[in-house]
């Protein structure tokens, strides 16, 4: 008879939320950023990096960690390790997020993020036997125009890997309702959609509502406004 923690262990998963650029390894997070020239916020221990209390918190962190990504095979390398920590633990298929938007200031084209995450995810696949699809998530914070612009670059990708979109970054300051067209048009575009509700916002289901979203990502206000307290 086996323990209940080795039958979690053995069975087949789906891992459905995870951020490409949340789970860079702390130790690969320093090392790109010294071998491309970026500044890390000052740590003592290299998981201090990860130490964060609210959700602004992470952002900042969540930002410095994402400037380390400058080339494809930067890209290349952290899918790779990301989709060989889930196989670790027997998932058979992952749907990751990433932040693209974030990269284009420091000169990071999407195709250059789109090039080396297909490479992690195809070697990963070779490797390990997993399957992967992925869904670039819109900026709120950058406004209705930029995401508009960002989809086109979506769909002018025509891949098949790119499976959907979410919409990140900060919720409370940036409602989902002024994205409702632009939400309209990747559905009518064949992709999926979600939306990030809850982490700062209201607990209700406005972010589904307004986007018509399949799912709602990191609903934890919902989840906190449920506990007596």
């Amino acid at each position: 008879m086996i323990s209940m923690a080795e039958f979690l262990a053995k069975i087949p998963k789906m891992e459905l939320h995870l951020h490409l650029e949340g789970a860079i390894r702390p130790q690969t997070a320093v090392g790109l950023a010294r071998k491309n020239g970026v500044a890390l916020p000052p740590f003592e221990r290299v998981e201090d990096l990860y130490r964060y209390d609210t959700l602004e918190q992470f952002l900042n962190i969540y930002t410095a960690v994402s400037d380390s990504l400058v080339s494809a095979d930067d890209y290349r390398r952290v899918t790779y390790e990301m989709l060989e920590s889930c196989a670790a633990n027997n998932a058979r298929y992952v749907e990751f997020f990433f932040s693209p938007q974030i990269h284009f200031p420091n000169g990071v084209s999407f195709d250059t993020q789109m090039d080396g995450i297909r490479a992690g995810m195809a070697d990963a696949e070779r490797d390990f036997g997993i399957a992967s699809v992925c869904a670039p998530g819109v900026n709120r914070e950058l406004g209705p125009a930029a995401g508009e612009g960002f989809l086109d670059m979506i769909l002018a990708r025509k891949d098949e890997k790119l499976v959907g979109i979410g919409l990140d970054f900060n919720e409370a300051p940036f409602p989902p309702e002024p994205y409702a067209a632009l939400f309209e048009r990747a559905r009518n575009a064949g992709l999926q959609v979600t939306a990030h509700a809850g982490e700062t916002g209201p607990a209700d289901s406005s972010a589904a509502r307004s986007t018509r979203s399949r799912s709602a990502g990191s609903i934890t206000a919902i989840i906190s406004s449920t506990i007596p307290r």
